[in-house]
């Protein structure tokens, strides 16, 4: 059915994968899982080799979730430098379990050392809400089986 839209419509979220993919990008997430470990290929068009690299995954409560989007828990996957920032605040005694506050994740492009930030939210620490839990709860993202699946060797 045809319908009127203005400008400000964006189509309906159709992935569970969390993706910053243009400079200035920002996502505000709760993470609500353990992290996963895994390993990455990727074609280096500068050498025209193929590339190792160790990511990371979790299972996030998007903050920026809009009512027609089909997942409110999404994968969000990172490299090394998401990582250790991350692992710097649970190493903080004044932050801790990164399940327990929001963080803002930016692409900021600035250096090849600081191509992200991540920032923890003091205004939103503390537990999930009972209607959160319920949603976190119900996702039936196994995300380890997920990861597992995208980096099978192709046939």
């Amino acid at each position: 059915m045809a319908e009127t839209i203005s400008y400000d419509y964006s189509s309906p979220v159709r992935s569970p994968f969390l993706r910053l993919k243009s400079k200035g990008d920002s996502c505000k997430i709760r993470i609500v899982s353990d992290p996963v470990k895994f390993g990455n290929v990727y074609h280096d068009p500068k050498t025209d080799l193929d590339k190792k690299q160790e990511k990371y995954a979790w299972l996030v409560l998007d903050r920026n979730i809009q009512p027609e989007d089909d997942f409110p828990i999404k994968i969000f996957t990172s490299g090394a430098q998401v990582w250790n920032k991350i692992k710097t605040y649970v190493k903080d005694t004044d932050w801790g379990d990164p399940m327990t506050y929001d963080l803002t994740i930016t692409r900021t492009e600035n250096s090849p050392s600081d191509y992200y930030s991540v920032t923890p939210s003091p205004n939103n620490k503390g537990e999930l809400t009972t209607e959160e839990m319920g949603i976190v709860m119900g996702c039936e993202i196994d995300l380890v089986d997920t990861i597992n699946k995208l980096n099978a060797p192709k046939a």
